[in-house]
């Protein structure tokens, strides 16, 4: 028959005991000795995986960083719209045009916040309403007064 006593192991935390059979003692000092090799193989591993996390995080920051202000988009946008307005938008085409222009005013906001994604978004999407409301004015005829009869 084998005995139980409890025990104090020089591996174990100040404190903490063990209970022990006699034949388990040997046991037991395997796996305490697996367990603080385990603790000491896992402490490397997460010291390797922070240092690779933290090398990602630089990286999608810099990344980020490289994201550039939609300046060539914000132009494109103005001119559509001011070509959208020399063919007469503004009185054939009026819904289109202020929407193109409420879209440019959106993506300046979101440009001087530094949004670049929201802004040039919709600067995109201010050009393709812009180009809308030209051909609208430029399909429909301009609203002429029915010409005078009897004048030469």
């Amino acid at each position: 028959m084998l005995t139980t006593y409890y025990r104090s192991h020089p591996h174990l935390p100040t404190g903490l005991t063990t209970r022990i059979t006699g034949a388990s003692v040997k046991s037991v000092k395997y796996v305490v000795k697996c367990m603080t090799s385990c603790t000491a193989v896992n402490a490397g591993f997460f010291k390797a995986l922070i240092k690779q996390l933290t090398q990602l995080a630089i990286l999608i920051m810099a990344l980020g960083a490289c994201a550039t202000a939609p300046v060539q988009e914000m132009s494109d946008a103005r001119q559509a719209i001011r070509s959208a307005e020399a063919v007469g938008a503004a009185q054939r085409s009026p819904e289109n045009l202020t929407a193109a222009q409420l879209l440019l005013r959106k993506a300046q906001t979101y440009l001087e916040t530094g949004a670049y994604d929201d802004a040039r978004r919709y600067a995109l999407d201010a050009r393709a309403q812009a180009i809308k409301a030209r051909e609208m004015a430029s399909r429909r005829p301009t609203l002429r007064s029915a010409p005078l009869q009897g004048v030469p």
